[in-house]
């Protein structure tokens, strides 16, 4: 994992607790696959397909920027600001 998706996940911990973050289990599913991915097209399809099963939760209207901030960054491995635009 790149340093900015490592971060999402442990923020996401943080925020949700270790049980919260078990309740997404397709976004979970999905990174593990996509790590586990020899084809860098394949691995960015299922980075995407994570971050789209944290944007279609309760998590991501309840946190706000933070999960607009986390969704960017898994989606594109790359940092963003607190709003989830551009990068640092």
């Amino acid at each position: 994992l790149s340093d900015a998706r490592r971060f999402v996940i442990v923020d996401m911990v943080y925020n949700l607790g270790v049980a919260g973050f078990l309740g997404f289990p397709s976004a979970r599913r999905a990174i593990n696959a996509a790590v586990a991915a020899t084809d860098p097209a394949k691995a960015r399809t299922l980075y995407g397909e994570a971050a789209d099963q944290m944007a279609d939760s309760a998590w991501y209207t309840q946190v706000g920027n933070r999960a607009k901030r986390n969704v960017a960054m898994m989606r594109t491995s790359n940092w963003v600001d607190a709003n989830g635009n551009g990068s640092y």
